[in-house]
């Protein structure tokens, strides 16, 4: 039908530039006048790992079928749609590459989906949260949806699909670790908000995700659809997004900064995480809000963050105070005992709303630490009470206390 000529795009290979292209331009303009085609996605060819053809008789090439079988046809999929070959350059075909992008990507997102399952309580998908990581982690989706239709309007299928991997990546790395607790928390409304906020990005990812990735994406979709959706993803529209709040983008990406300084200042003092410190002084030309700080305060295990005016250079500056006080090392001998019975309950299969009976062994400085911090240790490790006997069980350890800690039901 005249209404299907031209055709929007074709897609080959570079080695059809003469053969294929070329005889449609030549055909299309005697015939018609005009060419045939209004865009062309043009790839490259894909080597060994060492840059020579493929040969069968030399089987410099993993089984494609048996590689399917290990890692999924959407990793090799998004492989290739995220490498050189969708700008017509050669790719030098690397397993290791497939396998490392499999693990980072999909096998992120499928413990982010098993965290959303583990909490998830009929919650509706919702994006009107408030919540400074919610809000973030909403203008980020906006962002990745206007990258990804961007793209493929272009079609560029390499920038249409490149941005997921660090969306997953913020969605694992950052925003999931900072609302674990708000999953696990008391406030039920809060808990309402990560729930519907998560289920809401996943869903949306599913769509976006869908033509790069149309196994998982399945699989993600119908994890997370609500009854009254469309059964497929790929039976749903394209997401349309909304406001990209770069502002909001700027300063968590410096927020993250000064995380990543404050941590490395800690392992250069050789002082862990768990043991808190008294105050952070950062320098930036983006005051941050008090949300903000209290992220950089819990990511960072210090009760406070004071603003230092502005660096020289514009660039992130933090001094870290690292002076312990008895009253911080009391707390940072009871965080360890968190750790130590948060092992514990998962080495005996606990759910998190399964309640415990904690028995600690110490001395008596040992029972006035715990009892500094009591009610805090009891909400975190999910116990109704602490008992002080002797016990046998996990050692905890520190340069100050001793405790030896056991569980009960």
């Amino acid at each position: 039908e005249a209404t299907k000529f031209p055709a929007q795009f074709i897609a080959e290979g570079l080695d059809q530039t003469r053969g294929w292209f070329y005889s449609l331009i030549v055909l299309g303009t005697a015939l018609f006048g005009k060419s045939p085609f209004e865009n062309v996605i043009v790839t490259g060819l894909a080597l060994a790992e060492d840059g020579k053809k493929m040969s069968k008789s030399l089987r410099n090439y993993p089984d494609p079928m048996e590689l399917v079988d290990r890692v999924g046809a959407d990793s090799i999929r998004y492989y290739m749609l995220t490498s050189p070959i969708m700008k017509a350059e050669d790719l030098n075909f690397s397993e290791k590459e497939v396998l490392e992008l499999q693990r980072k990507n999909i096998g992120r997102l499928h413990n982010v989906l098993a965290m959303y399952e583990m909490f998830a309580d009929g919650t509706r998908a919702n994006h009107s949260s408030q919540n400074i990581l919610d809000r973030w982690i909403l203008t980020r989706l906006n962002q990745l949806i206007a990258e990804a239709t961007a793209g493929y309007k272009s079609y560029e299928l390499d920038k249409a699909n490149r941005p997921i991997a660090d969306f997953i990546d913020d969605v694992s790395v950052w925003y999931l670790r900072r609302s674990r607790e708000r999953l696990k928390s008391d406030d039920l409304d809060d808990k309402t908000l990560v729930i519907g906020t998560l289920r809401y990005i996943l869903r949306e990812l599913a769509k976006v995700m869908a033509p790069a990735m149309p196994f998982y994406a399945e699989y993600l979709y119908r994890a997370v659809r609500d009854e009254s959706e469309a059964l497929s993803v790929h039976l749903t529209a394209w997401s349309i997004g909304g406001e990209v709040h770069t502002d909001l983008i700027e300063k968590m990406k410096e927020v993250r900064m000064f995380v990543t300084a404050g941590l490395e200042a800690r392992t250069k003092a050789n002082i862990k995480v768990r043991q808190p410190l008294s105050e952070l002084f950062i320098r930036t030309t983006m005051l941050p809000d008090t949300e903000l700080l209290d992220l950089i305060k819990d990511e960072l295990n210090v009760k406070e963050v004071s603003l230092d005016g502005v660096g020289e250079d514009n660039s992130p500056r933090i001094k870290l105070i690292t002076e312990l006080t008895p009253e911080l090392i009391a707390e940072g001998a009871v965080r360890e005992i968190m750790r130590a019975v948060q092992d514990m309950r998962k080495d005996a299969g606990l759910q998190p709303s399964d309640r415990i009976t904690l028995t600690i062994d110490t001395d008596e400085k040992g029972k006035q630490a715990v009892d500094m911090h009591r009610d805090i240790l009891l909400k975190t490790v999910g116990a109704t009470d602490v008992i002080y006997e002797v016990t046998f069980g996990t050692s905890v350890t520190t340069t100050d206390y001793n405790f030896v800690c056991s569980i009960s039901q």
